[in-house]
């Protein structure tokens, strides 16, 4: 769900983050809050979250820490931009 604690590993560096994820909409500037990532629906969407100065492109992979302290790939993709 949006503003759960992901890890976020983007090239070597990687943090723990709460992203508000969103459509991307290529029509507009204004993009669709999602409340829900949903798994293996096809759809595209944006994680909006504030972490170390890192230029495109670079590849993303983000976690979800579970119990056990075991981590779970929930999303991959690449970085957008840095604005």
């Amino acid at each position: 769900s949006s503003k759960e604690p992901l890890w976020f590993v983007c090239g070597f560096r990687r943090w723990l983050s709460r992203p508000v994820f969103s459509q991307n909409n290529l029509n507009c500037d204004k993009h669709k809050f999602e409340r829900y990532l949903l798994p293996g629906s096809g759809a595209f969407s944006v994680a909006s979250t504030y972490g170390p100065a890192t230029f495109a492109p670079a590849p993303v992979l983000v976690f979800r820490q579970g119990e056990g302290g075991q981590m779970q790939l929930v999303a991959s993709g690449a970085l957008g931009t840095v604005d």
